[in-house]
């Protein structure tokens, strides 16, 4: 399944920090002074800014997370120095639809200072449809969709679980091919007469 559509990343330079010791003595650090730092912006699409978007930042030791406000605007705060993630996703872990694309952006955070990153959706399809058994949908089915070659790759990826009569969607990804897999165990945490298929 194709769909196509423009996709716009932005990037970022990284600051890097060094502290310097010499001769068995640190430097003080000034008073007031902060060690980390945070990142700001606005989430748009044609230039409009678009409310409820889920934005995280993650390096592995420091995380945050928010969601865009009135006219698209967002900050995470509280971040330690260093290169992050960030993940744009207008599903918000596919809690709900959404016609726009999820995006992956990295960026650098420096202490004491704000990472200016604005960002610019772009339209984003969806992928839907039934898991069944012998002709009845199998309910609590985990399917995830994604567009790398082997696992995920972090440039679009989504997953939910079949509702009643095995239903799902998984919307918010950007244009390409996918592979998606339907997991009954999903990730061995229950257990199920089913095997997983992937298509």
């Amino acid at each position: 399944m194709r769909i196509s559509v423009r996709r716009f990343t932005s990037r970022i330079g990284v600051v890097f920090l060094a502290c310097a010791l010499g001769m068995g003595v640190l430097a003080a650090v000034p008073a007031g002074a902060t060690s980390t730092g945070s990142i700001s912006g606005t989430v748009s699409y044609g230039g409009t800014g678009v409310v409820g978007v889920c934005v995280s930042a993650n390096n592995g030791p420091s995380y945050g997370s928010t969601t865009t406000g009135p006219g698209g605007t967002y900050t995470i705060s509280s971040l330690d120095a260093g290169t992050y993630s960030v993940t744009v996703d207008p599903t918000c872990g596919q809690t709900h639809s959404s016609t726009y694309a999820l995006d992956y952006i990295p960026t650098g955070v420096t202490a004491g200072t704000t990472t200016t990153m604005n960002v610019a959706l772009a339209l984003g399809g969806s992928i839907s449809g039934t898991v069944s058994y012998n002709g009845t949908g199998v309910a609590g089915v985990c399917v995830t969709a994604d567009n790398g070659a082997a696992g995920r790759t972090d440039t679009s990826f989504g997953s939910t679980t079949t509702g009643s009569g095995g239903t799902y969607t998984i919307s918010g990804l950007a244009a390409g091919t996918y592979f998606v897999e339907a997991d009954p165990t999903c990730s061995g945490t229950m257990s199920t007469p089913y095997v997983s298929q992937t298509a």
